[in-house]
């Protein structure tokens, strides 16, 4: 199971189970009473079960840009500069301090109707006073900085980024920056086809590959490369291929 998240940055608090956070060629992973802060939309998030019932618990603050403009009152903090790379994935150590933060934030999600913008603006300052302070300081400004960075992110970015999940061309769009006509022509431009055709390509190519090994099954293969839907998968597999999924397979253990 994999969790997405919006394209802006947050601090991610497993209080149980356990989490790896990929994207951009890195994985980052999380056990309990561990956090991370990073760019959301570069990443996500799979939760790491070792059996069907266990639990994975994780705390997700988002730092909407408004909300940061609302704290910083149009006045940037002197550490904001004027370009800065995507934000990577950086551990915080969680300390007391931070601990008793989020058993802070259980009584606000036990009544959400208490809830107001000031409440809001407040504990999202909180939070990031006690980041500054902490061993990630450093990390704490780029995210910052990069919220009121002019950088946009590329198409390409973005595509390799979200290659393999389950995204609808209207979302990339919408990680890119652009419209969803604005996405399409660029795409185009630099790949030389649809975006639709040119994804569908690349998550088969990539199914094949996992196909010619034995510990996955057909299901896993397909949500590995972002299909939820066994069917869709097959008949997409099929419409590149000439054949299906079990009938490759199957194919590649005769020749051997």
């Amino acid at each position: 199971m994999n969790i997405v998240f919006p394209s802006e940055a947050c601090y991610l608090f497993v209080r149980d189970g356990r989490i790896v956070v990929n994207g951009n060629n890195l994985s980052s992973p999380l056990t309990s009473n561990e956090a991370v802060v990073l760019n959301c939309g570069y990443y996500i998030a799979d939760f790491v079960n070792a059996s069907p019932h266990d639990v994975t618990e994780v705390l997700a603050i988002h730092l909407h840009p408004d909300i940061l403009r609302e704290i910083f009152r149009n006045e940037l903090p002197d550490f904001v500069h004027t370009d800065v790379d995507p934000i990577l994935p950086s551990k915080v150590i969680t300390n007391s301090v931070l601990e008793r933060f989020i058993e802070s934030l259980t009584f606000y999600f036990d009544n959400p109707d208490i809830v107001t913008n000031d409440i809001l603006v407040l504990k999202v300052r909180e939070l990031i006073l006690l980041l500054v302070q902490s061993t990630h300081a450093e990390s704490i400004h780029k995210l910052i900085t990069s919220l009121f960075s002019r950088k946009n992110v590329t198409i390409g970015e973005v595509i390799k980024t979200h290659l393999y999940g389950n995204f609808s061309i209207s979302e990339l769009a919408k990680f890119s920056g652009l419209s969803l006509t604005s996405f399409k022509n660029e795409f185009v431009s630099l790949y030389g086809e649809s975006p639709g055709r040119y994804i569908r390509k690349k998550k088969i190519e990539r199914a094949k590959e996992l196909l010619l090994t034995d510990h996955l099954s057909v299901n896993e293969v397909a949500d590995q490369v972002g299909y939820k839907d066994v069917s869709h998968f097959s008949k997409s597999f099929q419409s590149i291929t000439g054949i299906t999924p079990t009938s490759f397979r199957s194919n590649f253990k005769v020749k051997l």
